[in-house]
């Protein structure tokens, strides 16, 4: 019985859970909450005519509702300054008087009461910051209003937020304490990030974009939750039947890979499975005679007849992307050469045909040759084809694009 006949595996990230509490809150910003829903527009507007910088400007509506509120006020000079960084007191203020608390100003340092509530709730560190006075950064911004939020909701799923990564272009960029919060954020709509799907993690944030995201944390109604971006997905079971969602995210290359080989799959004239395994982190795809095959091999791991690797760090050489283990020829070239086929033109491209001339070359001499070794480059891809004296098959190494051995 044919069993296996190759397996793909790759290496990508994903995320971590992000836990949820529950606290009093809720309650806390009763009053509040009441309030925003009974403004009206002719309360908002009054709130604005106090500043003589608001007529036209975007956050406006944010600005007017938090005015009223009397959850952010302006300037002695009648200005509100909405294109002014805010700085980390200040925001910190916002995002506690938002949740309902309303502590005196501190006699040396007014902000002195709002941030021992903010390390009381847990929205900073006891020594997270140093100079409460500078300008927050929007990853900053970020982790405090989630940590606000998620004392009166419940956070995303961690799948979800796997899923979210995908579209946050710079997210490698984010500082790892800050990870889970811009994800978070991101998801439930609080900070949106910039046309060219960056969030910019360490750009200061100003007084109108502060308005705003503190207007969401009020309101559910004025978020924009964040969608997946499906194209830069990759969603996979485990051994245990457990989702996994991987993302590009630091290997474009491998990632690219294996959603080529994903689609090529569907080439094979017998049964394909893939599979991932969150202790290498590897991505397994297998290609098998049949169904039945399969289950087989599920039992009696040590059957193999092809294997096949993209990405993984053991069973490549340095500078190699992918690699092919072929048992069986004959069994390859009848069920599954058309995965082969699409794995070259993924690769080689324009050089495709070329490339696949050299695969049936060592075909054939597979079954004349004890040993075989060959060395070419197609696509600014190498690729190395090896046999060993009394091995049974050959292997074949393809390079990352560039790599020159």
């Amino acid at each position: 019985m044919k069993k296996i006949r190759f397996i793909v595996v790759l290496i990508l990230a994903f995320s971590t859970m992000i836990a949820s509490a529950q606290t009093t809150t809720g309650y806390r910003m009763e009053n509040i909450l009441n309030q925003l829903n009974r403004t009206t527009s002719s309360n908002i507007k009054a709130a604005l005519s106090k500043f003589t910088d608001m007529t036209n400007h975007w956050s406006k509506d944010s600005v007017g509702k938090l005015t009223y509120l009397e959850v952010i006020g302006g300037y002695s000079d009648g200005t509100f300054k909405p294109n002014q960084n805010i700085k980390v007191d200040e925001f910190i203020k916002l995002t506690v008087t938002a949740m309902g608390y309303k502590p005196e100003a501190g006699d040396k340092y007014w902000a002195t009461p709002y941030i021992q509530i903010a390390k009381d709730e847990k929205l900073i560190g006891e020594k997270e910051f140093s100079d409460y006075k500078r300008p927050i950064t929007r990853q900053e911004m970020a982790k405090i209003i989630v940590g606000a939020l998620m004392t009166k909701e419940e956070a995303p799923s961690s799948h979800e937020l796997a899923l979210i990564r995908s579209g946050i272009r710079d997210y490698l960029e984010v500082s790892d304490t800050h990870k889970d919060s811009v994800l978070i954020a991101y998801r439930m709509g609080l900070i949106g990030g910039y046309p060219d799907r960056t969030f910019k993690p360490t750009n200061k944030s100003t007084r109108g974009e502060a308005s705003a995201i503190i207007v969401r944390f009020l309101d559910p109604n004025m978020r924009k939750p964040a969608e997946p971006d499906m194209e830069n997905v990759i969603i996979l079971p485990d051994y245990h039947k457990n989702t996994h969602v991987l993302t590009p995210h630091g290997n474009q290359e491998t990632f690219d890979m294996t959603k080529a080989m994903l689609e090529a799959l569907e080439k094979s004239k017998g049964f394909g499975s893939r599979m991932f395994g969150p202790e290498s982190r590897n991505v397994g795809m297998g290609l098998y005679e049949n169904e039945a095959a399969f289950k087989y091999n599920s039992e009696h791991i040590f059957a193999n007849k092809m294997q096949m690797a993209l990405g993984t760090k053991t069973a490549l050489l340095e500078g190699y992307i992918g690699s092919v283990v072929v048992y069986d020829v004959d069994a390859v070239k009848e069920l599954h050469y058309g995965v082969l086929e699409d794995l070259f033109k993924f690769c080689f491209e324009k050089d495709y045909e070329k490339a696949m001339g050299e695969l049936e070359k060592v075909f054939i001499a597979e079954k004349s040759s004890p040993k075989y070794f060959r060395n070419f480059t197609f696509n600014n891809r190498h690729v190395r084809f090896e046999k060993y004296e009394n091995d049974s098959g050959f292997q074949f190494f393809i390079s990352t694009k560039g790599y020159r051995p």
